[in-house]
């Protein structure tokens, strides 16, 4: 005798369904009604069922989302509005940025659906053997002078290290407040909003400037030309000097980080972006 089961299945955020009696999920995620309906037919019929009749039916349809994180008031996961979502509208729902001194924020947009990974970008970092590469990790510096108009930190590229490559899209938001709308760019389906937190704490500097001592990183984006300025460094004498950051990481060991000060100088190496703690030690050449 004939019998009709009526089964409601929500498809999850990987794109898979569970039935009964099928020991593994079926693929729903980018089906067709028909497409679905010819899988199901195909699995039951294969040993469970002698001749299944299946129809699918969308009861609903799940709203695409979003997430934010970073510096705002309420990060998480937001839904894209039927009419479509805009930066201002995202940073709008999650209840606007926290601190007024971020200048940059960025969309990040995964390629081929795939989800991208945020924890770790490209960065420039100073081998062995004397020279500037970059490489898959924790963006911690400038990848080229930061000048009038530069984004203090662009990953190398655009993509990010990880699952694999990704838009990143460099928000300016003195002119997202200005109503540039190039840089109100719509969400789409998956997209990562982050504002990134500013540093806070202090750095050292030690050696031959005017003002060594103790510096706050509060509210400010330093950087070690930043700090040379700030110490009172005097241009002219970078072959008799050299630098090196100083840098404890959450791990307790001490980097030490030579730096090209005369390279730097001259906008042919990238300034680095300090850190809490970080010491700068800046003293006359050694000669053998």
């Amino acid at each position: 005798s004939e019998r009709e089961t009526v089964i409601r299945r929500q498809v999850s955020d990987s794109g898979m369904i569970d039935l009964p009696l099928l020991s593994d999920s079926i693929k729903a995620g980018g089906l067709t009604k028909g497409q679905l309906k010819a899988k199901i037919v195909e699995v039951y019929g294969a040993k469970l069922l002698k001749d299944p009749i299946v129809s699918v039916a969308i009861v609903t349809r799940t709203r695409s989302k979003f997430s934010i994180l970073g510096s705002v008031t309420r990060p998480g996961w937001y839904a894209i509005e039927r009419g479509g979502t805009r930066v201002r509208e995202a940073l709008a729902a999650a209840g606007g940025i926290t601190h007024g001194r971020i200048r940059y924020m960025y969309v990040i947009r995964p390629a081929g659906g795939e989800q991208a990974d945020t924890s770790r970008t490209r960065k420039w970092i100073y081998t062995a053997d004397g020279k500037w590469v970059k490489v898959a990790q924790e963006a911690t510096v400038a990848t080229r002078p930061s000048g009038a108009g530069t984004p203090p930190v662009r990953p190398a590229g655009g993509e990010q290290a990880g699952k694999g490559p990704a838009r990143v899209i460099a928000i300016n938001l003195a002119k997202l407040r200005d109503g540039h709308q190039r840089m109100n760019v719509v969400i789409r389906e998956g997209d990562i909003v982050r504002i990134p937190a500013l540093q806070t704490g202090e750095f050292y500097i030690m050696g031959e400037v005017m003002r060594p001592g103790t510096y706050s990183l509060t509210g400010r984006r330093g950087t070690v030309k930043n700090a040379l300025a700030a110490a009172g460094y005097k241009p002219g004498r970078e072959k008799e000097l050299s630098i090196t950051l100083i840098r404890h990481p959450p791990d307790g060991a001490e980097q030490r980080i030579p730096l090209e000060l005369e390279a730097m100088l001259a906008g042919k190496s990238p300034d680095v972006f300090l850190k809490a703690n970080d010491l700068l030690l800046v003293r006359p050449t050694e000669t053998g």
